[in-house]
């Protein structure tokens, strides 16, 4: 079951806060925003697969220029808020 799409950048930040720490069994507070996707432990396509599974939840499309471009947690969490309009 998928979560209602956020209304608010807090509550963007918390699902995919939460969506890498279980890719990653982590706890959420292990995930710091400015960490990098290879610093937390993803390769690349790790982080490209993460990504496919937030569009897909989040009901976005974030063009592949951008995709690539993307390095942190916040870089991410920035792109969809703004794909959201949020």
């Amino acid at each position: 079951m998928t979560k209602p799409r956020p209304a608010n950048r807090g509550q963007l930040q918390r699902q995919v806060l939460e969506f890498i720490a279980a890719k990653l069994n982590r706890p959420i507070e292990d995930i710091p925003l400015d960490k990098s996707f290879e610093s937390l432990g993803f390769e690349s396509m790790d982080a490209f697969d993460l990504l496919f599974a937030l569009e897909d939840e989040l009901k976005v499309s974030i063009p592949d220029d951008v995709a690539r471009s993307l390095d942190t947690v916040r870089g991410l969490v920035d792109c969809l808020a703004q794909e959201l309009r949020l």
